[in-house]
C-alpha cells in the first residue's frame, strides 16, 4: 500500500515536471546588444510596444547585451529602447516559431514604434 502512495506520488510528479519541461522548452534567450555610441535604457514590455508595464529593464552602454527570455511559441515580444533622456528611440519585435540558440539582435535595427 505504502509503496502504491510513492509511486503514485512520483508518477504524478513526474507528469506534472513533464508539462512544465515542455513549455519551459520552447524559452531560450535573445541577446540584445547595444551596438551604437550612446547609453541606452532597454525595457521589456508585458503590454504590447507601448510599454506602460515593464517587465525587465536595463541601461547599456555602447556595446553592452541584455539576455532577454523568449519562446519559440509564436508570442511577440516587445522592447522598447530610450536614451540616456528618456525618449524613445524605437522598439523592437520579437516574433519567433522555432529556437533560435545564439541569437544576437543589434539595436540599431529597432523600428519605430
Amino acid at each position: 500500500m505504502a509503496l502504491a502512495k510513492v509511486v503514485g506520488t512520483i508518477l504524478i510528479t513526474g507528469i506534472i515536471a513533464g508539462a512544465c519541461n515542455e513549455s519551459g522548452d520552447k524559452v531560450f534567450p535573445v541577446d540584445v546588444l547595444n551596438d551604437t555610441l550612446q547609453t541606452i535604457d532597454v525595457r521589456q514590455c508585458n503590454d504590447g510596444s507601448a510599454c506602460g508595464d515593464v517587465y525587465r529593464r536595463k541601461t547599456l552602454p555602447p556595446g553592452g547585451s541584455f539576455l532577454v527570455n523568449v519562446t519559440s511559441a509564436g508570442n511577440v515580444d516587445w522592447l522598447r529602447i530610450f536614451d540616456s533622456s528618456g525618449s524613445t528611440l524605437g522598439c523592437i519585435r520579437l516574433e519567433f516559431h522555432e529556437r533560435r540558440p545564439h541569437l544576437k539582435v543589434p539595436v540599431s535595427e529597432r523600428l519605430p514604434c
